[in-house]
């Protein structure tokens, strides 16, 4: 991604050391991405212009700020971690459903569960009080963004 592969060893120690805190032994998948989404939403903040690691899991590992991508790909990282298939996706905001002016790059996740996948973007759902980016489909994630298609896994339903 965006390391070097000395900062890659210190990322992937660290994420194993998190990983078994959690201790999610016992857990189904389900609850394992639940308690993975907040975890990352509580130790970030999202911070556009602070270290120079902001679009970097060592945004996420050593100083809990970054921007999407940081999210995503910290997010990405721990659930293939515990096993689960994960996609770190690109694309943009729309301007005119969200933002005036141009559209802007965006980074976020997917996830395979059941055999099927689903959106989160722990991004736009941090601070949130309830979570509208967690396990969504393509047409909740259409109302905001693009993305090529082509190149992602379909999610034609949400988990719930």
């Amino acid at each position: 991604f965006t390391m070097n592969r000395h900062e890659l060893d210190m990322v992937n120690k660290r994420m194993d050391e998190m990983v078994a805190e959690l201790n999610l032994d016992g857990m189904g998948d389900i609850e394992k991405v639940e308690t993975l989404y907040q975890f990352v939403m509580e130790r970030m903040e999202y911070v556009g212009n602070g270290q120079n690691t902001q679009h970097s899991p060592m945004g996420f590992i050593f100083h809990g700020e970054g921007v999407c991508q940081a999210y995503a790909i910290s997010l990405h990282m721990l659930l293939e971690r515990i096993g689960l298939e994960s996609r770190y996706i690109i694309g943009e905001i729309h301007k005119d459903q969200v933002l005036e002016g141009e559209p802007i790059g965006h980074a976020w996740n997917m996830v395979k569960l059941d055999g099927n996948w689903y959106h989160l973007d722990p991004t736009w759902d941090d601070g949130g009080e309830r979570w509208l980016y967690f396990l969504v489909s393509d047409g909740i994630m259409e109302f905001s963004r693009t993305w090529e298609k082509q190149y992602y896994e379909s999610a034609p339903n949400s988990y719930r």
